[in-house]
């Protein structure tokens, strides 16, 4: 991972990322280099924002966005377009 091994700002484009963007109901690609292109195009070039926003995605994916969803916990519901 070129973001934690270089300190590259690269998206890292995983499961929980893709689940995420889809169930807000982004029209992602599902080839990883133009979802990460996607991503990056509307994010600063900033290593740490990328770790952030990574860890975040992930923490949310484990925790509330699983893959049977706790909804009634969620945040995001407001702006979820595949709320279970």
């Amino acid at each position: 991972m070129l973001i934690y091994a270089f300190e590259k700002p690269v998206f890292v484009v995983d499961a929980y990322a893709r689940r995420i963007f889809y169930r807000l109901g982004y029209d992602m690609p599902a080839a990883y280099d133009a979802f990460r292109l996607q991503v990056e195009s509307q994010l600063p070039n900033d290593v740490q924002m990328y770790n952030e926003f990574h860890a975040l995605l992930d923490e949310h994916a484990k925790s509330i966005c699983r893959k049977k969803p706790l909804c009634s916990k969620c945040p995001l519901i407001d702006v979820c377009a595949q709320r279970y």
